[in-house]
């Protein structure tokens, strides 16, 4: 089980979500007559084996268990979410994993097409919900098939039934601290969306933990914004950081909230850190000129 996070969109006219859901492998739905499928075949081919593996389906016992019985360097799952649905996944379930469905006279049957199935190469709808009216609600999904190697993605469904761009790939991520969820949305002069502007986050200095045994690196975390425009940034709460946004010389040292998510417009500045001598005379940071 997987649980996904998001902040709610901007828009105050979202009537709801749709999750979907990036894995090296694919989800089927099992015909109501099994019977149908004595005799027939599926031929499916993992991380570009030399050889593919041809499943001979009976017709009479679980196809789940058919497909385990021969499956090499893939394995297929009941879906626990719904009744009628099973996965084959690729067992590298990540880049560079690959699964090939190369064919077989029980593809029609099985709902499937021929095609090679890689890393964020496709995606399916997971589940629609409705949006939470109380915009200040993080806002939770749990996937009862998903698998931390698994890719997700949000969409957002207006009054109008008009659908958003899908939000950028994320992935699992395991925390040991708690963690702020920092949003943000970036347009030019002519208010058009900015795509794939960077976003960056450089330790000043982390909160330890009561143990003192949790330190953090020096590398800064780095996000971009999608083809909307967005971006999420996940810190871990009441850490100081430099806060930066070159594309619209956005620089500020700030102490991560301890709250859920908030977007950047509300982030305050940490008035205590003083920036090293020398920083402001630096090309790009903030003028010392009083204008006297």
């Amino acid at each position: 089980m997987v649980t996904v996070k998001w902040a709610p969109f901007p828009a105050t006219n979202i009537v709801s979500y749709r999750i979907w859901r990036s894995m090296i492998g694919f989800m089927g739905i099992l015909p109501p007559d099994v019977s149908a499928l004595a005799g027939k075949t599926l031929i499916l081919r993992d991380n570009g084996r030399p050889n593919a593996t041809t499943i001979t389906l009976n017709g009479t016992s679980s196809i789940i268990a058919q497909i385990n019985a021969v499956a090499h360097g893939f394995r297929a799952f009941q879906s626990s979410a719904y009744i009628d649905a099973y996965y084959v996944r690729s067992t590298m379930g990540e880049r560079p994993g690959s699964l090939e469905i190369l064919g077989g006279t029980a593809l029609a049957d099985l709902g499937l097409t021929v095609r090679m199935i890689v890393e964020q190469s496709e995606d399916v709808l997971v589940d629609t919900i409705p949006a939470n009216p109380d915009r200040e609600v993080l806002l939770e999904y749990e996937d009862a098939d998903g698998n931390p190697l698994d890719w997700y993605r949000i969409s957002a469904i207006d009054s109008d039934g008009v659908e958003s761009e899908k939000s950028n790939y994320r992935q699992h991520l395991r925390y040991i601290t708690p963690v702020c969820l920092i949003e943000g949305m970036i347009v030019d002069l002519q208010g058009l969306l900015v795509p794939d502007a960077e976003i960056s986050a450089k330790l000043i200095s982390f909160p330890h933990s009561p143990e003192g045994q949790s330190y953090a690196t020096l590398e800064p975390v780095v996000a971009r914004t999608g083809s909307d425009g967005r971006f999420s940034l996940v810190l871990a709460q009441r850490a100081l950081v430099e806060l930066k946004i070159p594309a619209i010389g956005f620089l500020r040292s700030i102490s991560v909230p301890e709250k859920p998510f908030v977007v950047v417009n509300d982030l305050q500045v940490d008035l205590d850190y003083q920036f090293p001598l020398g920083y402001l005379d630096a090309p790009g940071a903030p003028s010392t000129d009083t204008g006297t």
